[in-house]
């Protein structure tokens, strides 16, 4: 498919899904709040004396109903946003008892820059990530880490395939917060659109390297997109 054409269409029905997301959450929100069952449960989780979790980044529910905390360990934003790269010290994923709020494990210490997310996936693996090493991590259950994937671009895992890697574009980089959002944005617009499923990858790695070079979270729009890829003539492999 002409590359134009495809960025072109992926942006037109990105908006229409945009705007049809965005009338569907003005009219859900309004009967959501009548259903809402959540509560606060007092003394949960149990921490031993004179401890307390450290900003929270993330938390997920294994299949046994153990909770997963990510947490900064007392490690707080900075100001001037320049991360600190000297990993944290101390565990930094705490696992709870999901009835009684025992803690059960603790790990992740010397590891961590800044916790920024955490799933729990369908095999009970941990996916970690780390906003200032940009890193993902993905660990075992009792926290073996069994992969990490790193700043030098994407990596394509289809059934029956061999894996196939798709290489970042050097950038400066500002923020990485959303850039997760805009790959799984363009791969799903770009899909929509008819593009073959790696063609869809790589143009959401581009996406991505474009969206990261900006502050906080933002969108990245099909004229930067073609501007992107004309810059660095670039074309799918």
């Amino acid at each position: 498919m002409n590359l134009q054409r495809l960025v072109g269409a992926s942006a037109l029905l990105s908006f229409s899904v945009a705007v049809f997301a965005a009338g569907a959450g003005e009219k859900s929100s309004a009967g959501s709040a009548h259903n809402a069952t959540y509560r606060v449960v007092h003394g949960w989780p149990i921490l031993p004396d004179g401890e307390a979790l450290g900003s929270v980044a993330g938390v997920g529910v294994d299949s046994h109903g153990n909770v997963f905390v990510f947490h900064r360990a007392g490690r707080t934003w900075p100001a001037s946003d320049e991360l600190e790269l000297t990993p944290i010290a101390r565990p930094t994923v705490a696992v709870f008892d999901g009835h009684g709020g025992a803690l059960l494990a603790r790990w992740g210490s010397n590891l961590f820059a800044m916790p920024h997310g955490l799933t729990v996936d369908d095999h009970d693996n941990v996916w970690l990530t780390d906003v200032a090493l940009q890193q993902v991590y993905k660990f075992s259950p009792d926290g073996h880490l069994l992969l990490t994937l790193g700043r030098d671009g994407m990596m394509l895992v289809s059934p029956g395939e061999p894996l196939r890697a798709t290489t970042s574009i050097a950038r400066d980089v500002f923020d990485v917060s959303g850039a997760g959002d805009t790959v799984a944005a363009w791969v799903a617009t770009a899909l929509a659109a008819g593009a073959e499923i790696q063609e869809a990858v790589w143009l959401a790695n581009v996406a991505a390297g474009i969206e990261v070079g900006k502050r906080g979270t933002a969108s990245v729009s099909a004229n930067e997109l073609l501007a992107a890829l004309d810059e660095k003539r670039l074309h799918p492999r």
